[in-house]
């Protein structure tokens, strides 16, 4: 119950879009225009692009979970994954045109998750990920990285970040053991990070205003997510909307007089529009401490002595299968088995079978050595096949031998291989 239960009536926004399942992270075009992800589940994901008034139009096909922003020329800057070398999938960052054309790819095996432009030109910020630590890069204009502002530790992880609008600083959803998601600032000329939160809610999707002065964020501090507003020189929170599915992705407008954010309702997500100048903007006092679980002790674990990798040492089958072929002529018994070692870099599949009546035996062997590009792939296979007249008397018997060798130089995307 909205108004006795949490305290005011319901404020939500204008629904602006119709397409539900998924919308994802926006950005603001200086004309007013609204640019994000939108996914329906019924074609592919795509950049999306809502003008004022008008209705949303599809700008270009795009990966799931990709994130974008915009700077001051309307270029878009894309995060989304694509498969690395053949076999990884990393995030790489893509530059299209306010029009979502003139695609860029800036970046090849990355690894940088999500981005952001710096003002005037001087590149972007990027969030890099390897080894399951996060780190925060300088990168030019063309991706290029230029310097590592941040490495991080494992157990620190940073979600959606926003430059400020003098470049001079960061603000992310910063996760960190023990503590939960809270929201912090990363200041360029220090190269520290800085509390803004720390409560016991899931803080968000932070976005700074035009000014600078304020970021608004998600947060699900009552139970359900909404848009708040924090004023960076006091501390002080406003909560802007109060729904009942959830409400994600803030960008308020240049004036400050309106809010855009992504609604979830029993349809999906879709856009949302809130004129802020009649709504009231109550106060919120989170609570503050932890918002992390303490997990469970681990169990001991016995370790074993430390050596280098060795594929011999889990290459033997662990698993076989027999086979019977039984007909007027032959009696063949037999069986195949196969196997890998635990990286996968060697894989064969052997099978084999005796015939009892004719004294012969027939079978295959494939192996697969899968470490570098190209792969190598070997095959050999012996059977015996019986030529017979029309009243089934047997005329000959033809032994088929076959060896091949390949070299396979796999050239894999995401849609297309």
């Amino acid at each position: 119950d909205l108004d006795t239960g949490r305290g005011q009536g319901e404020i939500a926004g204008e629904r602006l879009t119709q397409q539900g399942y998924f919308a994802g992270p926006l950005a603001a075009g200086k004309d007013g225009s609204i640019y994000y992800i939108a996914f329906d589940a019924m074609r592919h994901p795509a950049l999306m692009r809502l003008v004022p008034g008008g209705k949303p139009k599809r700008l270009a096909e795009v990966e799931f979970n990709s994130r974008l922003a915009l700077n001051e020329e309307g270029e878009i800057l894309l995060a989304q994954p694509e498969v690395c070398e053949n076999a990884a999938y990393y995030y790489d960052l893509y530059r299209y045109d306010k029009d979502g054309g003139n695609k860029k790819r800036l970046t090849h095996c990355g690894r940088y998750r999500m981005a952001d432009w710096l003002p005037a030109g001087k590149g972007s910020i990027a969030v890099y990920n390897s080894g399951g630590q996060n780190a925060l890069h300088r990168l030019d204009a063309n991706g290029e990285r230029v310097a590592v502002l941040w490495q991080g530790t494992q157990g620190e992880v940073i979600s959606h970040i926003d430059v400020s609008p003098d470049g001079k600083q960061v603000v992310a959803s910063l996760w960190r053991a023990g503590q939960g998601w809270d929201l912090a600032v990363f200041k360029l000329a220090t190269g520290k990070w800085s509390a803004l939160t720390q409560t016991r809610a899931i803080e968000n999707h932070p976005h700074f205003s035009e000014d600078g002065k304020s970021v608004l964020f998600s947060a699900d501090y009552d139970g359900f997510y909404n848009i708040h507003r924090l004023i960076v020189d006091t501390g002080r929170i406003e909560r802007l909307t109060n729904v009942i599915g959830g409400a994600f992705y803030p960008l308020l407008s240049a004036d400050g007089s309106h809010l855009t954010y992504v609604g979830y309702t029993a349809e999906g997500f879709d856009l949302y529009h809130l004129p802020l100048a009649d709504n009231p903007k109550r106060t919120v006092k989170p609570e503050r401490g932890s918002g992390a679980l303490s997990p469970p002790p681990s169990p001991p674990v016995a370790t074993g002595e430390v050596s280098d990798y060795s594929s011999f040492s889990s290459l033997r089958p662990r698993w076989w299968f027999p086979t019977l072929f039984v007909d007027d002529e032959r009696f063949e018994i037999g069986f195949f088995t196969g196997g890998s070692d635990t990286l996968m870099r060697h894989n064969y599949a052997l099978q084999y079978g005796y015939d009892v009546i004719n004294g012969r035996s027939s079978g295959s062997l494939d192996y697969i050595y899968d470490r570098f590009t190209p792969i190598l792939k070997l095959h050999a296979s012996n059977y015996y096949e019986d030529l017979r007249n029309s009243d089934s008397e047997l005329l000959k018997v033809r032994g088929k031998s076959s060896y091949q060798a390949e070299i396979v130089l796999p050239l894999l995307r995401n849609n297309r291989r």
